[in-house]
């Protein structure tokens, strides 16, 4: 009887277990064309809404930061996929006291994933970890290298409609970087860096025909 009784248990706790997996698979999202049959997109983006909304703001230590007007991206979804990989260029930036300075991404592209997970990972034929992003003006430098990050999060735009898109949110903690140079307010390694905004628009193509939209959502 007690045997019988912790058989039944075990195969109650197995089920329960089985179940659990497939609750874990159902919830996996991917980025997806919304029109059937699309292998290729060629993924662009503009600004999501004006002002703070649209801005990039970096904060690497207490006294060391940059913002940036808006970030565009560009990349190529291939079907389904949970992640997704793009360039970005960070448009109009302020730092140390200079307008206009370029994020040179370098080595360096940026992996999206639908869990929320950021990677800063090596660009195709490159090493982001002896080419790091640099951001440098008025004699101090920021270096930014591989990681991975957490606080991603994805909206769909009139999923309903013919050509939905995606807003993106970027609300990054506990970046890593390198501050040097005679200029900066302060310098060394931080490790506690925050990305506090930045909201963009991803927006899908063909990519044989950049002219013709095609939708994109999470799901």
């Amino acid at each position: 009887m007690i045997r019988s009784l912790k058989l039944l248990m075990a195969m109650a706790m197995a089920t329960l277990a089985l179940g659990g997996l497939g609750a874990a698979a159902a919830q996996a999202t991917n980025f997806v064309p919304s029109t059937e049959g699309m292998t290729e997109l060629t993924i662009t983006s503009t600004p999501d809404g004006t002002g703070t909304n649209a801005h990039h703001v970096i904060v690497f230590s207490k006294n060391v930061s940059i913002t940036c007007v808006s970030m565009s991206v560009d990349g190529i979804l291939k079907g389904s996929s949970a992640t997704l990989t793009l360039e970005p260029t960070y448009n109009e930036c302020s730092f140390n006291n200079a307008m206009n300075v370029p994020v040179k991404m370098n080595g360096c592209d940026y992996v999206f994933s639908t869990t929320g997970e950021l990677e800063i990972a090596s660009a195709t034929g490159k090493n982001c970890a002896s080419s790091k992003i640099s951001i440098s003006a008025n004699n101090c430098t920021v270096l930014i290298g591989p990681q991975k990050l957490t606080g991603v999060t994805y909206k769909n735009i009139n999923p309903s409609g013919k050509n939905p898109e995606i807003t993106m949110a970027m609300l990054l903690k506990n970046l890593v970087s390198e501050v040097s140079g005679p200029g900066c307010a302060e310098t060394g390694t931080f490790k506690t860096g925050e990305y506090t905004t930045g909201n963009t628009i991803l927006t899908g193509a063909e990519k044989a025909n950049p002219n013709v939209m095609v939708g994109i959502e999470v799901k």
